[in-house]
């Protein structure tokens, strides 16, 4: 019986084998057709190897050969490099950080104890004889009097305790990339008198009669950065990246920003000087020059004076992150965990905006219309679009971490990371986010493999079913769109004419860069009901505004570029290789915060900026690691064995 029942199952297996082969067949057959039929159309020639091209001919011209030629004068490059190394600044970094790391806990436990102490004393003292009201302070004695317990009763060298902390050592060697190493116990190098260490400690806490002991307490801790960062550049890039949404928790973000950017840059000098990094400058890299050194001079020659400078500098020392990244991050390695970084801070950031929830204000939703929304979510950037195109970015990188992952566990945390970033999206309530998740999305997937298109299709189809799952008022937020019920809608529709005729009429030169220069020369072409506004809503028509057309196709040129450079890494990478995967995310999103720059200035807020140019040139520093590594590979498989035995 049992011989029986095998043989009447075969036949019906392989039949339906058969069917499924034949569907299979279909659908691939018509896919590979389409997927011909674009790669001779437009978005072919957008994805061919014209930049690649033209790059190898900028390698063999006068300039980039004479800066080539420069580089190679060895003895002036070792003579530069012996004396920084043998210079006091370098000497007395290297002397404090081994002599924090290899120094007893013990040691500056009793600093930070008897500083705590004697904060919380000169508080009492003034709150008792001058009725000042001190709470602050002696809270924060006494919160650093708590820290200095663990310290006090350690036995361990300063850096031996931190790797043995599992926390502080995935930290070290995992986010912030530095070198164990450094940190590792070679007996007690620092020997520090603690009658010495009492004094300071006590000195420092009077002085909070007159200084606020958190002023005190953060230029040390901008001592202690300074320090690691001329030591290791990278932890620098990594500290910014992870700060980024944050920086509202300071006085002054943008100068927060600034501080950690030009302590990165000091220690990428360093190591520049000391011949451990080179400066390498192709065509992309010189295009963004241009395009810095053009919203530079929309700061010095403008009708906005003093705030368009400062807007401007802004702006061009935000840009400088760009060169800092592709000429830092010359391993792959250094590259994905920066990526990993960005997911992470982005999940953060969505789960507290998910918990806090969102907020309702007239200026950001027509409350006629959407009357049942129940708030707009804009945690610690302050805005709801502007939230919600960091998020744009970032969505694209936790796919592209959940897909390169190789343990099930980290898959799923990646997965719980893009839910949470899709879910805050959702809840930011910006229909030009939505849209440029979308976009990304669905870039993602097609990219990634051509033969995806049919799940972008049977997804377009199933579209008008999601109003039965999706809340109504997603649905009637998305829709509007398309109308013209939204009053946010016809507004954007009279800013848009009103910067138009602005621009046109500074078409050439631009009118300069920031709000108040917008905002002078905007009142003469506003529209009546849209003379509010602080920018063009739109980022296209924002540079133009602000650095006229040559601005605009300099940035365009750049966008291009990008493009193509990945393009050519896709199409050359292994199909399910880290790189190409990582490249395809990065790509994905700026193409899906562009989308969403059509409609809005995504650049409004500086830090929106600065994420988008981190992710473009992490992104580039990638394709260019994959090029050297390709160009070594075929040098070696050129040379010969008399070769091999002379370069050993």
């Amino acid at each position: 019986m049992k011989n029986k029942r095998l043989k009447n199952k075969k036949p019906i297996k392989k039949k339906t084998a058969k069917k499924t082969r034949g569907i299979g067949a279909f659908f691939g057959g018509l896919t590979d057709g389409f997927v011909r039929a674009i790669k001779r159309g437009l978005f072919g020639f957008v994805f061919a190897d014209l930049y690649t091209k033209c790059n190898e001919k900028w390698k063999k011209g006068f300039i980039y050969n004479l800066f080539r030629k420069r580089k190679q004068k060895i003895r002036e490059r070792a003579t530069l490099a012996h004396i920084y190394e043998e210079s006091l600044l370098n000497k007395k970094l290297l002397e404090f950080f081994d002599g924090i790391v290899h120094s007893h806990m013990r040691y500056w436990g009793v600093l930070l104890l008897f500083f705590g102490l004697a904060v919380s004393g000169t508080a009492i003292v003034k709150n008792y004889y001058f009725g000042d009201n001190t709470l602050t302070d002696i809270i924060t004695g006494a919160v650093v009097v708590i820290l200095s317990l663990p310290f006090v009763i350690s036995r361990r060298e300063f850096g031996e305790a931190l790797l043995n902390r599992r926390f502080t050592r995935f930290l070290i060697t995992n986010v912030l990339n530095l070198n164990p190493t450094r940190f590792e116990s070679e007996g007690a190098l620092f020997e520090g008198s603690y009658f010495a260490a009492i004094l300071l400690s006590v000195g420092l806490g009077v002085s909070t009669y007159f200084i606020s002991p958190l002023l005190i307490v953060s230029l040390v801790i901008l001592l202690l950065l300074f320090i690691l960062t001329m030591s290791f550049p990278e932890f620098g890039l990594i500290l910014l990246m992870i700060m980024l949404p944050f920086a509202n928790a300071f006085p002054n973000p943008t100068v927060a920003i600034l501080i950690l950017l030009g302590f990165a840059s000091c220690g990428f000098i360093s190591k520049l000087i000391r011949g451990k990094r080179v400066i390498r400058f192709e065509l992309i890299d010189v295009m963004v020059a241009a395009f810095s050194a053009l919203l530079l001079f929309g700061g010095i020659f403008t009708c906005g004076g003093v705030s368009s400078l400062h807007s401007a500098e802004v702006y061009f020392a935000f840009l400088f992150v760009y060169f800092l990244i592709v000429n830092m991050y010359i391993g792959k390695s250094s590259i994905y965990r920066a990526f990993k970084v960005l997911v992470a801070t982005a999940s953060i950031v969505s789960l507290v905006g998910i918990v806090k929830g969102g907020v309702i204000d007239p200026a950001w939703v027509d409350l006629s219309m959407f009357n049942d929304l129940p708030g707009r979510v804009n945690v610690f950037l302050g805005n709801p679009n502007m939230l919600g195109v960091y998020l744009v970015i970032a969505f694209p990188l936790a796919l592209a971490q959940m897909k390169v992952s190789q343990k099930k566990i980290s898959k799923f945390l990646y997965f719980i990371c893009a839910a949470l970033i899709f879910a805050c999206t959702v809840m930011t309530g910006s229909r030009g986010a939505w849209l440029g998740l979308l976009v990304s999305a669905v870039l993602y997937l097609v990219i990634y493999n051509f033969k995806n298109i049919w799940i972008v299709i049977v997804g377009g189809v199933a579209v008008p079913l999601l109003q039965f799952v999706v809340p109504q008022y997603i649905v009637n937020r998305f829709v509007s769109i398309f109308t013209m019920a939204d009053s946010s809608i016809q507004m954007r529709l009279d800013i848009w004419r009103g910067a138009w005729n602005m621009a046109k009429d500074n078409i050439f030169t631009g009118i300069g860069v920031g709000d108040y220069a917008y905002k002078i020369v905007y009142d003469g072409y506003a529209i009546p009901g849209a003379d509010s506004a602080v920018h063009a809503h739109s980022l296209p028509l924002q540079i133009l505004i602000d650095v006229g057309i040559v601005g605009l196709v300099v940035f365009g040129i750049i966008m291009f570029m990008y493009l193509q450079s990945c393009s050519v890494e896709i199409k050359h990478g292994a199909m399910k290789s880290k790189s190409r995967t990582m490249i395809i995310a990065g790509l994905s999103s700026i193409l899906g915060a562009l989308t969403m720059g059509f409609a809005d200035n995504i650049w409004y807020n500086y830090r929106v900026f600065i994420m988008f140019w981190i992710v473009v040139a992490l992104t580039v520093a990638l394709t260019k690691t994959n090029v050297r590594e390709r160009e070594s590979t075929r040098i070696i498989a050129n040379m010969t064995s008399a070769d091999l035995e002379i370069n050993r």
